[in-house]
């Protein structure tokens, strides 16, 4: 019996390996205006390979103290225009920063082509539901078809979801990839918690308000060229989000991601969401803590200003308190500050 089991996990973990060879799929979505369509053909069409099981999708956020973030994004200025535009890395937590800033135009980048595959499939789905339960109905059926791990076999459309590792309580016993939309009903300040915040987002992907792009960040000739589109049609970028990028820079590939975050920041009226890995006692934890800044954007263009590692990232420490779970604030060498880190 332990055999064969052994044998059946050194079969899957072969079948994994091997697609690996497959280029994603590229998924064109339905619906475009003409900004949309220019701005999808900067995608990097040399990225299209599918990456290792250590790069997943986030179906949701893994982030902390998305709530308080919340709070100061609805709460802050928005951009003079009412053509503004969010800009975001990742998965669908982009939607969410969207519908607090009432943004009128979308742009999702990644350097994961999955990412932009699912994404894709996303919109497609949004756009056929009229109601949020029958939304989150459908995309459980899509994620448990296209989990790589439910169907290892399907070489060319599965994609690779990261679990939720959120600190967030509404996240606790949340263990099924299909679970972490179903939270999203419940959670507060989801785009899917009310069906109003629910039709403003599908509302702009049916205008074709939505572009996905596959790009690295440190390619920053690209970006500048997104900022030039939108500039040039009088649209001003009021949000961006990069997650926790940061945390991956290495040396060589800092100034890039300093160019090409001052190159989306609008004078001092874009606002800036990030994320770092919280420190306790001197050691990094999985904890990522999500802040926002505005009208710092002479700050940004200093490395001082963000958490780039300063050792490479397989030198890092990682540690557990005593009870083998983190704690984010226990002497915290990172505090955030106030309303420039909403934390």
């Amino acid at each position: 019996m332990f055999r064969q089991q052994q044998s059946e996990e050194k079969e899957v973990q072969s079948i994994i390996t091997a697609r690996l060879k497959y280029l994603v799929p590229q998924q064109p979505l339905k619906y475009q205006d003409a900004l949309s369509k220019k701005l999808s053909t900067l995608t990097n069409s040399e990225m299209n390979k599918r990456l290792p099981l250590s790069n997943g999708v986030y179906i949701g956020t893994n982030e902390s103290k998305i709530q308080d973030s919340a709070t100061v994004l609805s709460e802050l200025p928005k951009v003079d225009t009412d053509e503004r535009c969010h800009i975001g890395f990742s998965g669908l937590h982009n939607f969410d920063i969207a519908n607090l800033r009432q943004s009128s135009r979308i742009i999702i980048c990644d350097v994961n082509p999955e990412n932009r595959l699912f994404l894709s499939n996303v919109i497609s789905i949004l756009c056929e539901c009229s109601e949020r339960t029958q939304f989150i109905d459908s995309m459980v059926r899509y994620i448990e078809k296209h989990d790589l791990h439910n169907n290892p076999h399907d070489l060319s459309s599965s994609i690779n979801f990261c679990p939720n590792a959120s600190d967030e309580e509404i996240y606790d016993g949340v263990t099924q990839n299909t679970d972490q939309i179903r939270i999203e009903l419940k959670r507060p300040n989801s785009w899917l918690h009310t069906e109003e915040s629910f039709h403003y987002i599908r509302n702009l992907a049916l205008n074709g308000k939505i572009a996905l792009i596959t790009e690295n960040i440190t390619n920053t000739a690209t970006f500048k060229r997104i900022a030039s589109l939108l500039q040039n049609n009088a649209i001003m970028i009021d949000s961006l989000y990069v997650s926790n990028i940061a945390n991956y820079m290495e040396a060589q590939d800092q100034q890039s991601f300093l160019n090409t975050t001052h190159a989306l920041i609008e004078g001092n009226s874009t606002i800036v969401i990030d994320a770092y890995h919280v420190r306790v006692r001197g050691y990094f934890t999985s904890t990522l803590a999500q802040r926002i800044r505005h009208g710092e954007k002479e700050q940004m263009a200093n490395a001082t200003a963000w958490p780039f590692p300063k050792k490479q990232r397989s030198n890092l420490l990682f540690a557990n308190d005593n009870n083998g779970t983190h704690n984010p604030t226990e002497n915290s060498t990172l505090e955030p500050q106030s309303l420039s880190s909403a934390k």
